[in-house]
């Protein structure tokens, strides 16, 4: 079966976790929401992204994480999905980088990005304040779909 990862992260910083859940699963989605609503579990976590296609794993195949020299190991467990990680370091509230399988992945909070977004917006209205109002509005037409498409995915 096709395997994803979900990223989250203490929007205080310091700590993430990675979630692994079957591709397009509404039973996997249903019990991630589950667990994002559990105090004990992700509730406090900001979800991250963008989240990562994995690749086809095996009932029972380990999938291992690597972060600052310590590896994490996650059976993969169809009839337990979605799984979800021990704590990982997190650089920052904002974003964070793990290892999985030998690949290195970015998650990083959409909230965090959408602001980031916002204030190029913003100095780039300030620091061109002889563009036409149409050629404005032409550019941040442009830019919202693809920052949309990104928070949404």
């Amino acid at each position: 079966c096709h395997v994803k990862a979900v990223g989250f992260i203490l929007p205080q910083g310091a700590a993430a976790k990675v979630a692994l859940l079957h591709v397009a699963c509404g039973t996997c989605q249903k019990g991630l929401e589950q667990l994002c609503s559990d105090p004990d579990v992700l509730n406090c976590f900001s979800r991250c992204g963008p989240s990562v296609a994995l690749g086809t794993y095996h009932h029972k195949e380990e999938i291992q994480l690597h972060q600052a020299g310590q590896i994490m190991k996650m059976k993969v467990k169809f009839n337990r999905m979605p799984l979800v990680s021990a704590p990982l370091l997190a650089e920052s509230g904002r974003h964070f980088s793990v290892e999985i399988d030998g690949d290195d992945h970015q998650f990083e909070d959409p909230t965090q990005f959408a602001a980031g977004l916002a204030d190029v917006k913003q100095f780039a209205a300030a620091a061109t304040p002889n563009l036409e109002t149409s050629q404005q509005s032409a550019a941040a037409s442009q830019a919202t779909p693809s920052a949309a498409a990104w928070l949404g995915g």
